[in-house]
């Protein structure tokens, strides 16, 4: 019987020693990864990255934002025409983004999950945001 007991014990004791083993090297990964996700990939202070790009190239490379000006709101609709399907109506202020130039008074746009045409002469352009390189 006692050494049953000394048998279990000891069993329980390795147990132990192995999950407390288990424990300390999930904490050792973790750390690792963590390193890991610290690295700075690249130049050190990012000084050899500025001027890739002008600030005319970044702004180019945004979509144009515009703003419903009808009062009482402005159709979007499935097509570049008063006879289209109505998709929606956007209120007065609402923001949608320009996909491409205007074509014959007509905007294609998009916001949210819709996309379609709205009449240009009904939304006015938003200034674009001003971009800065981070190195003031």
């Amino acid at each position: 019987m006692a050494k049953a007991k000394k048998s279990t014990a000891a069993a329980e004791a390795a147990q132990e020693t192995r999950e407390s083993q288990e424990m300390a090297q999930a904490a050792e990964q973790a750390a690792e990864d963590s390193r890991a996700a610290q690295e700075t990939i690249g130049p050190e202070d990012g000084s050899e990255l500025l001027g890739c790009q002008d600030k005319a190239e970044l702004q180019e490379g945004l979509l144009l934002e515009y703003a419903v000006t009808a009062e009482t709101g402005l159709f979007l609709r499935a097509g570049p025409s008063v006879d289209s399907a109505a998709l929606a109506v956007l209120p007065w202020g609402a923001g949608v983004f320009a996909e491409g130039e205007p074509e014959k008074g007509w905007l294609r746009v998009r916001t949210g999950r819709l996309a379609g045409y709205m009449m240009e002469q009904h939304l006015e352009a938003l200034p674009l945001p001003e971009l800065s390189h981070g190195a003031e």
